[in-house]
């Protein structure tokens, strides 16, 4: 697996999706974390998750938008 970033903030987060560059969350911290960066953040739709290869782990892509 090549290597992910881990954030050590959500907003750390941000500036890293913002620049196209996947990150690793702990996936007990992903709900709170989709709320952050969908309403305080606003970057809902803007990004993707998948389950990380890493148990226990998530990971955040950016995503193009279509319109």
């Amino acid at each position: 697996m090549k290597t992910i970033y881990r954030p050590k903030t959500r907003g750390e987060l941000l500036d890293k999706l913002k620049a196209g560059i996947p990150c690793e969350v702990l996936s007990s911290n992903v709900e709170f974390t989709n709320i952050c960066l969908d309403g305080w953040l606003k970057f809902e739709n803007q990004y993707a998750t998948r389950p990380s290869e890493n148990p226990c782990w998530t990971i955040y892509e950016s995503v193009s938008k279509t319109n």
